[in-house]
């Protein structure tokens, strides 16, 4: 649990304390709140040049801005922004099975790819986008939605850092 306090304090949060009304951790003034009763998993890749890792990330909380949940993926050899976008996506989906989230709205700052998911598009990471449409039935309600990077400055940071940090924790 130590970690995980120190990890929530990185992203300038204030230490987790039990949940109630009054309790309801400081949130930066740009996220964006999910409607009641949905939870809101921000999403974001980073690309290291140098040493062609790339990360993604995705970071959830409830309509209150509590937190429920974080993943950090790294992979080698993708230098593709778009893809590791897209592979962002799909790894914020599947943190919303692990965590058992019925309604969520998953929201990314790269227009781009949420376009493509609505379409259905068959470009270069097309498999990709086929596996996250495939697995929306798993789900009672899923949205996906564009967003400035200045709301969705968590999953940003968690990603940057993903690359150059290893990352093991987990949450009860």
């Amino acid at each position: 649990m130590q970690f995980i306090d120190r990890f929530i304090a990185d992203l300038g949060q204030e230490k987790p304390r039990p949940a109630s009304p009054s309790c309801i951790p400081h949130r930066s003034l740009a996220w964006i709140a999910p409607p009641a009763g949905v939870v809101k998993i921000n999403v974001d890749a980073a690309l290291s040049k140098n040493d062609l890792k790339a990360s993604a990330a995705a970071n959830v909380r409830d309509e209150n801005g509590r937190f429920l949940g974080v993943l950090a993926l790294v992979l080698r050899g993708i230098s593709d922004p778009e893809v590791m976008e897209s592979i962002a996506c799909r790894e914020g989906m599947s943190l919303a099975l692990d965590i058992q989230v019925a309604n969520f709205r998953l929201a990314r700052d790269n227009q781009n790819v949420v376009k493509n998911i609505l379409q259905g598009s068959r470009g270069v990471y097309g498999q990709i986008v086929q596996e996250i449409n495939a697995r929306r039935s798993a789900f009672a309600s899923v949205e996906f939605v564009h967003e400035k990077r200045d709301s969705n400055v968590d999953a940003h940071n968690i990603a940057r850092s993903a690359i150059y940090n290893v990352l093991f924790f987990w949450i009860n």
